[in-house]
């Protein structure tokens, strides 16, 4: 679009005047009723001449479209500069929080066999052993939503930066 425009300002530029017109026309006619047909040819040159009053709104009728595209095209590079950007801080953020579930999976599973080993050894009583079953399985369902939320993170990165799958 801004090379369009700036296309139209060359050529507004450049053509100060419009085209000549050469017009060529026949005709046939008569006076009256009783009288012979006559054959005229008239032949017509137009030569526009460059003036100021044509000119300038052209002119400034293509400035404008290209300050205009121009003006577009920064707000589109900025919108799309900032969504990167917004894209790549929940990526930054989507990693974070997939460490911190993997971490808390890992502790939770951890947890989990010293209690069993403890209930085996009938140190632990049941409401013990199923409250650390539980623990263990929402830490890992944490970790797969969070594993599929940093695949999103990164999904709307690509999609931000242009990448098509």
């Amino acid at each position: 679009m801004v090379a369009s425009s700036q296309a139209q300002v060359r050529v507004a530029g450049e053509s100060q005047r419009e085209q000549p017109e050469l017009e060529l026309g026949a005709f046939r006619d008569r006076g009256n009723f009783n009288e012979s047909y006559s054959n005229s040819i008239e032949l017509k040159l137009r030569i526009p001449l460059a003036t100021s009053a044509r000119n300038q709104p052209l002119q400034a009728a293509a400035q404008t479209s290209l300050t205009s595209a121009q003006s577009e095209y920064a707000r589109l590079r900025l919108m799309l500069e900032y969504q990167q950007q917004q894209a790549q801080q929940a990526l930054l953020t989507a990693d974070q929080l997939l460490d911190l579930a993997r971490q808390q999976r890992s502790a939770a599973q951890e947890n989990l066999a010293l209690i069993q080993k403890a209930f085996t050894l009938g140190e632990v009583d049941l409401f013990a052993l199923l409250r650390a079953r539980t623990a263990a399985f929402d830490a890992e369902q944490t970790f797969q939503q969070q594993e599929i939320a940093q695949g999103l993170a990164r999904a709307r990165l690509n999609q931000a930066q242009g990448v098509l799958p």
